[in-house]
């Protein structure tokens, strides 16, 4: 019996990983995207609202071109996004 709650086990963990990976994405550019507009304001602010809307709609069609990126290309793009987070 133990034996087929442990295979039980692995197969529903087999059908939630890739729905734990997409919320996973979704949350991460959330993320971003908060980041963006709270780095426009702060960076920006001082300069008005058309810059910081010109700063948030640069930002975010950065963030859009990254995600174009082919599939080998996720990793490399991964590690500089986090090596350049908070600076734009």
């Amino acid at each position: 019996m133990q034996w087929s709650s442990t295979r039980l086990a692995v197969l529903v963990a087999a059908v939630m990983l890739p729905f734990c990976i997409a919320l996973a994405a979704q949350s991460e550019e959330a993320d971003l995207k908060e980041e963006i507009v709270l780095r426009c304001h702060y960076e920006m602010g001082e300069f008005g609202v058309e810059a910081v809307q010109h700063c948030v709609e640069t930002e975010n069609a950065a963030l859009q071109a990254l995600s174009a990126y082919p599939e080998q290309a996720k990793a490399i793009v991964s590690r500089c996004t986090q090596d350049t987070r908070g600076s734009g």
